[in-house]
C-alpha cells in the first residue's frame, strides 16, 4: 500500500474508535516482544497501534493528536499532577479502560456532559466530580442507591462508581428518545437520551430472519439502529458481506465512500483490516454528530 492509503486508514480508525477530541502529543509506538504474537493477526500499519494487543504490557493504545500510540500510566493520584489538573483513568481507542493521565479539571456541574480527556476546562468536570459515561457525577456506592440524587443512578466507571442521569427517571427533550443500553437488569444497564437514526429495534422486534444492529455515540448524543439480515453458525451471509455480531453487513473499502445512507464504513476486524457498513448517525452533509 502507498503512504497515502495508510494515512487514510489511520484517519478512519481515529473517527471510528475514539469519542472525540485531540489529546497529548505524537510519539512513535513501540512494541514489546514480551507480549505473545498472534499468528493470525496482521501487523499494524506503520507502527500505529489498533488496540492494547499491539502494545507492550503496561501500556494502552490511546489517541495521540491525530493518531494512536501506546501510552503508560502517567500518574497515581492528583498530587502527581500540576495545579488545575486531576489524575483520572481515560479510555483507550476501543472505549475501554486505558491509562491514568493528568487531565484538566473544569467547570462542568453534576449531570452535565463531559469528556474524560478534555481539551478545555469547559469540557471538564469540577475536581470533586468524575466523568463517567460522558456525564459529571459525584462518587457513589453501588449497594446504596440513596447515595445519588433523584433522577440519577450509580454506575461503575473507570475510577469507581459515580452518579449518572437516567432518562427513565427524568425523561428526554423533544426530538430525543430514551433508550436502554446494556442488558436489562444488569449492573451495566442505563437509560440515556439520544437522537435516533433508524428504528429503536432494541425495544421493537425486527422481522423474521433479521436482527438489530447499531451503536451509541455518547459524545454526540446520537444512536443508530437498523434491522439487518441475521447470520450465525448455520446462517451464512451473501457474497460481499460479513457477519458481525449476528448481523450481515456489506463489506466496504476504507478509502472509498461506498456505503448506503445511514451507514458508515468502519473497521469490524482490526486483526485483518476488514471494513463493513455499520449503522451510523450520518447527517445529510456527510458528517456525523451535531
Amino acid at each position: 500500500m502507498t503512504s497515502r492509503t495508510w494515512i487514510a486508514l489511520a484517519s478512519l480508525l481515529v473517527s471510528t474508535f475514539v469519542f472525540g477530541g485531540a489529546w497529548l502529543w505524537w510519539t512513535n509506538a513501540r512494541f514489546d516482544s514480551r507480549r505473545p504474537a498472534d499468528p493470525n493477526r496482521l501487523p499494524p500499519a506503520d507502527g500505529i497501534c489498533r488496540d492494547d494487543a499491539d502494545c507492550p504490557v503496561g501500556r494502552y493504545c490511546t489517541r495521540v493528536l491525530e493518531s494512536f500510540d501506546c501510552i503508560p500510566d502517567a500518574c497515581a493520584t492528583d498530587h502527581d499532577c500540576r495545579s488545575g489538573e486531576v489524575c483520572r483513568t481515560v479510555h483507550n481507542v476501543m472505549g475501554r479502560k486505558g491509562p491514568r493521565q493528568c487531565v484538566l479539571s473544569g467547570t462542568r456541574a453534576e449531570g452535565e456532559r463531559c469528556r474524560d480527556m478534555p481539551q478545555s476546562r469547559s469540557e471538564a468536570c469540577r475536581p470533586e466530580l468524575q466523568c463517567n459515561f460522558v456525564y459529571c457525577g459525584r462518587p457513589c456506592r453501588m449497594a446504596e442507591p440513596g447515595t445519588c440524587p433523584e433522577g440519577f443512578v450509580c454506575h461503575e466507571g473507570f475510577d469507581g462508581p459515580s452518579c449518572t442521569p437516567s432518562c427513565k427517571e427524568r425523561g428526554c427533550a423533544s426530538g430525543q428518545t430514551c433508550m436502554r443500553f446494556g442488558e436489562a437488569g444488569s449492573p451495566g444497564e442505563r437509560w440515556e437520551c439520544a437522537v435516533l437514526t433508524g428504528v429503536n429495534c432494541s425495544e421493537q422486534a425486527c422481522p423474521t430472519g433479521q436482527t438489530c444492529a447499531g451503536g451509541y455515540f455518547p459524545n454526540e448524543g446520537r444512536a443508530a439502529m437498523k434491522c439487518m439480515p441475521r447470520c450465525g453458525p448455520e446462517e451464512s451471509c451473501p457474497r460481499g458481506s460479513v457477519c458481525v455480531d449476528d448481523a450481515c453487513l456489506k463489506r466496504c473499502r476504507a478509502t472509498e465512500d461506498d456505503c448506503e445512507p445511514g451507514t458508515a464504513c468502519t473497521s469490524v476486524n482490526l486483526d485483518k483490516f476488514i471494513y463493513a457498513c455499520e449503522p451510523s448517525p450520518v447527517m445529510e452533509s456527510g458528517k456525523s454528530g451535531p
